[in-house]
C-alpha cells in the first residue's frame, strides 16, 4: 500500500466516524470534541495550504482535493467548532453530507487503486526512445489470468 492508501484508510476509519459522532450527538458533545474539531481545521488549513503550493508537478491533480478542504470542509469545521452546541441544525446536516462525501470518495479510491485497477506497466525513457518496463508484468499477469 502506498501513502495515499493510508490517507484513505485514515479518512474511512477515523475522520468519518468522528464526524458522524459530532452530527449524531450534536447537542450533547463535550467542548473537548468541538475543540478537537477546531484544532483539526487549523492544522488542516496549514497542511493543505502547504501541499497546495508545494506539490510536485506530477501530483497537481490533487489541487482539487486540497481546495475542497480549504474552501468547504475547514470553514465548516471552524464554524461548528466556534459555535459548538449552539450551531444551527443545517450546519450539522452539511457536516453529515461532508462525512458521506469523504466516506464515498476515500472508499472508492482505496478500493479502486488497491483492488480493482491492475498495476500498469511503467514507461521508462532510454537513449533509443521509450520502452515498457516489464518488471511489473508478473503483478499484471495475476490480474489477467485469474
Amino acid at each position: 500500500m502506498n501513502k495515499d492508501s493510508y490517507v484513505n484508510l485514515f479518512h474511512i476509519f477515523i475522520v468519518t466516524p468522528f464526524l458522524f459522532y459530532i452530527y449524531y450527538y450534536r447537542k450533547s458533545v463535550s467542548n473537548t470534541i468541538f475543540n478537537i474539531l477546531l484544532i483539526t481545521a487549523i492544522v488542516g488549513i496549514i497542511y493543505h495550504s502547504y501541499k497546495l503550493f508545494y506539490l510536485p508537478a506530477d501530483q497537481k491533480y490533487k489541487n482539487f482535493v486540497y481546495l475542497t478542504h480549504l474552501v468547504i470542509v475547514f470553514p465548516l469545521f471552524i464554524y461548528i467548532g466556534i459555535k459548538k452546541e449552539k450551531t444551527e441544525r443545517k450546519y450539522f446536516e452539511i457536516l453529515l453530507m461532508v462525512m458521506f462525501a469523504a466516506l464515498g470518495y476515500h472508499s472508492y479510491n482505496f478500493l479502486y487503486y488497491n483492488y480493482i485497477s491492475p498495476p500498469k506497466a511503467q514507461l521508462s525513457p532510454s537513449l533509443s526512445g521509450a520502452f515498457v518496463d516489464l518488471s511489473t508484468y508478473g503483478e499484471l499477469e495475476k490480474y489477467l489470468y485469474k
